[in-house]
């Protein structure tokens, strides 16, 4: 077995076809889609944004403030059903510290985790009114 050489055949450039860049998305457009921040409210939006932003350790100490200046405001955002699914989409999709998911969840009022768990038409509002057995002092334990 001969040793290997650089010969002109081994040396030679290989040629492959020029590849195609897909123009059709911009880089924010990319962007808003893997964070799932593709919404027409830009307080929604901005709310998906910073919990996604919150898994990178440099923006979330940021992240947390700006959503405690939303929650301060009082905005009926954190009341929503449709975005809290959003949020739990997002948890689910990257890989939070405990710390971060339990705070991310005590954004949420206390009746909206018990209208998702108990899959409630949106008809029902009067969540303080009925009895829930084993599983309202189960969110409420878990809710603190």
């Amino acid at each position: 077995m001969k040793p290997w050489a650089a010969t002109p055949e081994r040396l030679a450039p290989h040629h492959y076809p020029p590849q195609q860049r897909d123009r059709s998305m911009t880089n924010a457009t990319k962007s808003s889609l893997a964070s799932g921040s593709t919404d027409d409210d830009p307080v929604t939006a901005k709310i998906l944004k910073l919990v996604n932003d919150l898994v990178n350790t440099v923006l979330a100490k940021k992240a947390a403030s700006e959503l405690n200046a939303i929650k301060a405001r009082r905005t009926p955002h954190f009341s929503s059903p449709l975005l809290f699914r959003r949020v739990i989409g997002l948890l689910a999709q990257h890989k939070y510290h405990l710390p971060v998911c339990r705070f991310v969840l005590d954004l949420f009022d206390r009746g909206v985790l018990r209208h998702v768990v108990l899959d409630e038409s949106d008809d029902d509002d009067d969540l303080g009114d009925r009895d829930f057995g084993e599983l309202a002092r189960f969110t409420d334990h878990l809710l603190g």
